[in-house]
């Protein structure tokens, strides 16, 4: 996603250092702990945008990106059950395309 970013305000392909992570938690724990920069949920540091802990490094320029849940034709109760719960929970907390 940073390559991506980075590309729209560039206007051309910048390399950029790669680093993996866990999870998006650990990747924003790394950002404040000030051991670089990234694409963050939005859902995920918003507290830390509003008490300063991180900052945009280019304010108004989000890069959105299309989510897509799936599940197998022949899901099973609880796997729908699930689904339901998890696209409850994302049209809570998401903006639709």
């Amino acid at each position: 996603m940073q390559t991506c970013w980075a590309r729209r305000l560039c206007h051309r392909h910048v390399e950029l250092p790669r680093h993996t992570l866990p999870s998006p938690q650990a990747f924003a724990t790394a950002a404040l702990a000030g051991m670089g920069w990234g694409m963050q949920l939005e859902v995920l540091v918003a507290d830390h945008l509003k008490d300063g802990t991180l900052v945009k490094l280019v304010p108004d320029t989000p890069l959105d990106v299309l989510l897509y849940w799936q599940q197998a034709r022949a899901a099973s109760g609880v796997l729908e059950g699930l689904s339901r719960v998890v696209l409850g929970a994302a049209r809570g907390v998401l903006r639709a395309a």
